[in-house]
């Protein structure tokens, strides 16, 4: 970054950093802490952090910093955490990186499919099989990065950094959330920042952060104040490189609030806009330094403005094209005169972004292209006119393909709602990939909100995933719900689904929608509902030997043993073990299910020691099952 558009030099903070400190060293002696860190947007809550991570690495003690950001736009299920983390893991040797994830490994693997080939490779690690009930599974997976910190921590103590966690994914909410509650004896220290004036009623970081505070060990909070008078004066010599003079200084304090971003962007547009009074906004400044560009410099903020993330030169080049694609015109020039790209990006978009990052737009670091604040990004977008906005949504959408949860939001932005619809259906295969039933919900029911409309698709976009019907979609939102613990939303889900169907064509599938409802009426604590509900699953299915007639045989089974009438629950977990096994292969998830049922049946009546054999038997072909 420039000299003139940032200074170089950490500016006060100092009662903060002792803070911070405190925390650090706790959590260097084994004491797990969280630190919460508050500010507004251009208070410097970035650049503090890049500090205190500094004086980490400059300690004696050496840590571990694990460090990443989350994205405004659209960002995947754990995100963050597999940024943060993915580098430390991909430099760990095989043998190593099995005996750091233990039980975790093949959760971490769902998150980072690269780690699997690794993995494999390493005559220790066995996959693991085992089956998982639903709502279970996000908090396998939150157990397993819980225990991959503390035993990182081993070895040196382990500072995790996630900033902007307002905007962060459910996922990744959910994990800081457990991790701060439930971390004790671990060397962990976890750093989260966010910005306090956007989280107001009904945010869904709100929530976590009183689940965070109703915790067993309060978190410290900072609160990042605005600098004063004499720390703006620092600051401004900082970046001109000479003392600040009174007028100066006097315009600078005025204006900014005590942002260190407004006094950079402030003291640039003073050097670059002599003419200008200097009275607009921070979105004003920002494009009036814009528009004194180039053409080429230009067009890469605006195809970035909307993006609400880093993006790597392939992408941009992709969202360049499928721009100028869309306006059916070539890109626009400032010169004729000869250029050269540099093998991924052409001569004028080199040009544009060697400019942004000289004129202190953007950054390019670590081989991704992003705003030096997304603040700028924003101020860029906003001045996009409505119909440019929509194209440049559009064309991210076409170019970040890979990315189907941003890629969802743009569509929806573009006003194209059956691509929207087709990428939210996608994101919500990938949440549901990566047990983030929370962030899966969400995703279908914005696909749900948005209905196929017939004949929309254009002739040249691809369409990865074909639309749904609604019922199924329905099916999937309410295992999404009820995973989350959300027995209600998944009972109305479940519902409609039922409704949508016809009793005469889709008898067996309204048998098993029935038969699921009911076992989530009962967790739901309405047992009288789940037991009408179970038989009329019965009566819908056919008495063919077949697995769906056993499935439902079952769990009317299970639920009559739960009732405390243990003959009748026999007797139907029987008749489930007959008709498992009468099928065609042989249903042996659902005999397995009944032999459970059965024993447990025996067990509370006169047959003890059958039972005991029975679940013997159940367990060693449930065992096969998973080996499976």
């Amino acid at each position: 970054m420039p000299g003139r558009y940032t200074s170089t030099r950490f500016i006060g903070r100092d009662a903060a950093f002792g803070r911070l400190a405190t925390r650090l060293d706790d959590a260097a002696n084994g004491r797990a802490r969280t630190v919460i860190v508050a500010g507004t947007a251009g208070i410097g809550t970035t650049r503090f952090l890049d500090e205190a991570i500094d004086r980490i690495h400059a300690a004696a003690e050496p840590m571990t910093v694990l460090r990443a950001t989350a994205w405004s736009g659209g960002d995947e299920p754990y995100g963050p955490l597999i940024r943060a983390i993915g580098p430390t893991l991909r430099g760990l040797p095989a043998g190593v990186l099995v005996d750091k994830l233990r039980a975790a490994a093949s959760d971490v693997a769902r998150l980072m499919p690269d780690l699997e080939a690794r993995l494999a490779s390493d005559d220790h690690w066995i996959p693991d099989r085992n089956i998982t009930a639903p709502e279970r599974r996000q908090a396998r997976i939150l157990e397993g990065i819980l225990g991959l910190l503390g035993r990182l921590g081993e070895e040196r103590p382990v500072v995790l950094v996630l900033e902007d966690m307002h905007q962060a994914d459910a996922a990744t909410r959910a994990l800081v959330t457990f991790l701060t509650r439930i971390a004790r004896a671990q060397r962990l220290a976890i750093i989260a920042s966010f910005e306090p004036d956007v989280v107001g009623r009904g945010h869904p970081w709100l929530e976590d952060l009183r689940a965070i505070w109703s915790g067993p060990r309060t978190p410290e909070r900072i609160d990042l104040e605005p600098l004063d008078r004499d720390e703006l004066a620092i600051l401004i010599e900082g970046i001109e490189g000479e003392r600040a003079s009174a007028s100066r200084l006097l315009l600078v304090t005025e204006r900014s609030g005590g942002l260190p971003l407004v006094a950079e962007e402030l003291l640039a547009a003073r050097r670059e806009l002599p003419s200008s009074s200097l009275t607009g906004s921070f979105d004003e400044l920002v494009v009036a330094r814009m528009s004194i560009r180039s053409s080429e410099c230009r067009r890469v903020a605006r195809l970035l403005s909307l993006a609400g993330r880093p993006i790597e030169p392939f992408d941009l080049v992709a969202v360049g094209a499928a721009y100028e694609a869309g306006t059916r015109r070539a890109a626009p020039r400032s010169s004729s005169g000869p250029r050269h790209g540099d093998g991924v990006l052409d001569a004028d978009l080199r040009a544009g972004l060697d400019e942004a990052v000289e004129g202190g737009f953007i950054v390019e670091a670590g081989g991704v292209i992003e705003f030096r604040h997304g603040s700028i990004g924003r101020a860029i977008a906003q001045d996009l006119l409505p119909i440019a906005r929509a194209r440049h949504h559009e064309a991210l959408a076409v170019g970040m393909a890979g990315h189907p949860m941003a890629v969802a939001g743009h569509w929806l932005a573009a006003h194209d709602v059956a691509s929207a619809r087709r990428a939210a259906i996608e994101a919500a295969g990938v949440a549901g990939d990566r047990q983030a039933a929370a962030d899966e919900l969400e995703a279908l029911e914005l696909a749900m909100s948005l209905p196929e409309p017939a004949g929309r698709s254009g002739p040249t976009r691809k369409r990865s995933v074909e639309p749904s019907d609604v019922v199924d979609l329905q099916v999937r939102a309410a295992e999404a719900a009820f995973a989350i613990g959300r027995t209600a939303r998944a009972t109305s889900y479940l519902e409609a689904a039922i409704g949508g169907l016809d009793a005469r064509r889709d008898r067996i599938r309204l048998g098993l929608l029935h038969d699921r409802l009911a076992q989530i009426r009962r967790a739901a604590g309405d047992p009288a509902g789940a037991m009408a509900t179970a038989r009329r699953a019965v009566e819908l299915v056919p008495r063919e030997p077949t697995m769906e007639r056993a499935t439902v045989v079952a769990t009317l089974a299970q639920l009559k043993m739960i009732e405390g009438v243990f003959s009748e629950g026999a007797r139907l977990a029987q008749e489930a073990i007959r008709v498992a096994e009468a099928c065609d292969p042989v249903a042996r998830s659902q005999r397995v299910h009944a032999m459970t049922t059965l024993a447990v049946a025996l067990a509370w009546g006169r047959d003890p020691v059958a039972a005991i054999d029975l679940l013997h038997d159940a367990e060693i072909e449930a065992k096969d099952l998973d080996d499976q």
